[in-house]
């Protein structure tokens, strides 16, 4: 699931203690000496939430100041008074079930940090949620006075998802509330059980090159103009290839970059075709019908 990145405002000063700068520098260099780690991290929530690899990272780097300031607050316990925010979250549920969770917090903490066991906000009182928000406001200001506005994302920890963003999925059924394991099929002690979160301004689709060169899964944020896809498909996944050599289509109507998904009305599993533009040619276009008979017989 991509998450948009608006650069953020970089008019303020901020100033860190030398203990602070030695403390970042023993963190930083706890996660390069646990490459594994960090890549078991960042596969595990691209395939459980179906993030791509640049936001698992975008993520992973508000987690790690996440901790920092849960270090430096002493803020252990279940009672938490900082909160993260939903994306930050689920990277922190995800690294609970990791083997060697209380080694990492006890080395990068210096004391367990216990996670509170997420649950659905349907159904919460008012003044439940009220103070839910009223924590991650103050985890958010904690965090930008730790490492200072241009040092944060800030739509991640502002970013105000929840469960209600998501569909749940398992075995291509969504999830709803008063589900069961048993009503779902789900066999008690089965390790392989997966329950996908997918976003619900998110759809799955497959660009597909002509030739077969090129194919490309790619979960696309339905808002978002199709130009940055088209690029990266060219580049990526093609050789010698830009985006101005090809021609996108969907179910013969030709796209253009600032289609979005949402306009076009995408759902999972439609294809986006890449069709190089010599060898485009498409009904009732003047230009195309020139391209198969240039005599204009």
């Amino acid at each position: 699931t991509p998450i948009s990145k608006d650069t953020p405002s970089k008019s303020s000063s901020h100033n860190v203690s030398k203990q602070q700068k030695e403390d970042d520098a023993y963190e930083a260099q706890f996660w390069k000496l646990h490459v594994d780690k960090v890549s078991t991290l960042i596969n595990k929530c691209m395939k459980t939430y179906e993030w791509d690899k640049d936001t698992a990272k975008r993520v992973l780097t508000s987690y790690r100041q996440f901790l920092v300031v849960k270090k430096e607050r002493e803020d252990w316990n279940l009672e938490a008074k900082l909160q993260p925010s939903w994306s930050v979250d689920r990277m922190w549920e995800v690294h609970t079930e990791i083997e060697d969770y209380s080694f990492d917090m006890e080395t990068l903490c210096g004391h367990v940090v216990h996670r509170p066991k997420a649950s659905w906000k349907e159904g919460k009182e008012q003044s439940v949620l009220e103070a839910e928000n009223a924590k991650e406001e103050a985890t958010l200001e904690a965090v930008k006075l730790r490492f200072g506005i241009e040092k944060i994302d800030l739509e991640l920890w502002s970013e105000g998802e929840r469960e209600e963003d998501y569909r749940f999925v398992y075995e291509e059924k969504d999830v709803v509330a008063g589900d069961t394991p048993s009503s779902l099929g789900m066999t008690p002690g089965d390790s392989n059980i997966i329950v996908k979160a997918v976003h619900k301004d998110i759809t799955k689709v497959t660009f597909l090159h002509s030739n077969g060169d090129g194919i490309w899964d790619v979960m696309l944020t339905k808002n978002i103009p199709l130009v940055g896809y088209f690029d990266e498909f060219a580049k990526d996944h093609l050789k010698d290839t830009t985006r101005k050599d090809l021609v996108f289509s969907f179910n013969g109507r030709r796209l253009y970059g600032f289609d979005t998904a949402i306009t076009l009305k995408f759902v999972d599993g439609d294809i986006i075709d890449a069709t190089p533009v010599k060898e485009y040619v498409t009904e009732g276009c003047h230009c195309c019908q020139k391209k198969r008979n240039p005599l204009g017989l």
